[in-house]
């Protein structure tokens, strides 16, 4: 059977980490490792933990105190790669999972072998855990564990991602990545190899509830307005240079391991060419062409949202897409 890994980045986490190392703890099928990297915290979060694995003698979980702050997208980095699992659990530390959580996820990854990266919708709450919202990509199916769909290249997945906290991975997706090329957030470029590797799915069930409040960071409907189009040009700029050098490195990465290139990742590296063009020349050509190229309702909206970048109308195509962010498939 497979073994499980569980790997938890902590930062200054007191308040909530306690009730998300239970809702692991009391998991209907158990795991194998949990892996706890704390950012050098400055609160108490470090002695709940070592208490927490004191108290219930919890031999598999293992706790490392980082020497210097390395922030969370490299605390990530260095617990995946750290991680002995065939299947790699991502957690955040303020979340409570559902208590059959890792039971279906691993259930359908031992049932489906060509799901490489499977998320899962779902249950937001605040500080004090009440629920305030629910998220379902695909409303008109009915949540359960049957709904099980892919996720293409070519959708608005790439650019918005189903937050890690969510995801579940075999680790052998991460030969085809770069420990040392982390330009975006783990998850980011986690479910970006798994969509070129054709192995990216999300179950329509909700199985944690994420907890927003001021001192974290998750993907909110503010959020796509920021990513669409509140900031300005130049972060625009190195946000898809970043992209294009990821898919670049990459398409390195597949031809050492002798993969063949999919279609799909040559189609991504021209675009984020033409968008460049499009955000630093105004380039009209390049806009047109990508908007006849591309039939994704997905990519046309950030293309026409480059185009706006570009003429400094940014903030309105932020406003219209915060409202529309639902519909962006």
């Amino acid at each position: 059977m497979d073994k499980i890994s569980v790997v938890i980045a902590t930062f200054n986490g007191e308040k909530f980490i306690e009730e998300q190392l239970e809702s692991i703890r009391l998991q209907s099928l158990p795991v194998d490792e949990v892996l706890i990297f704390d950012d050098c915290s400055t609160d108490n979060t470090v002695k709940i933990i070592k208490q927490y694995i004191y108290r219930h003698h919890l031999d598999k979980w293992f706790l490392k105190v980082n020497t210097v702050n390395l922030g969370w997208r490299h605390n990530f980095i260095n617990l995946l790669f750290q991680a002995s699992g065939d299947i790699i659990f991502y957690c955040d530390q303020d979340d409570i999972w559902d208590l059959d959580k890792i039971k279906i996820m691993m259930s359908i990854l031992k049932e489906k072998k060509e799901i490489l990266c499977l998320a899962t919708q779902f249950i937001s709450i605040d500080s004090k855990g009440n629920v305030i919202g629910q998220n379902f990509i695909k409303e008109n199916l009915t949540p359960n564990a049957t709904d099980i769909f892919q996720i293409s290249i070519d959708s608005r997945y790439f650019f918005y991602v189903p937050l890690g906290c969510t995801l579940a991975f075999r680790k052998k997706i991460l030969k085809y990545i770069d420990p040392l090329f982390w330009n975006c957030g783990a998850d980011q470029i986690i479910v970006r190899t798994a969509m070129f590797l054709n192995g990216m799915y999300i179950l329509n069930l909700a199985l944690i509830k994420h907890r927003f409040h001021d001192s974290n960071a998750s993907n909110t409907a503010s959020d796509l307005e920021q990513y669409y189009g509140s900031s300005n040009l130049e972060k625009r700029i190195k946000d898809v240079k970043d992209d294009f050098l990821f898919l670049i490195h990459f398409q390195d990465i597949l031809k050492l391991n002798e993969r063949q290139l999919p279609k799909d990742l040559t189609a991504m590296i021209n675009l984020m060419q033409r968008r460049l063009k499009i955000l630093k020349d105004k380039d009209v050509y390049q806009f047109l062409y990508l908007l006849m190229k591309f039939s994704s309702f997905a990519i046309r909206v950030i293309v026409i949202a480059d185009f706006l970048y570009a003429l400094k109308l940014n903030k309105i195509v932020g406003k219209i897409c915060k409202k529309m962010h639902l519909n962006l498939k």
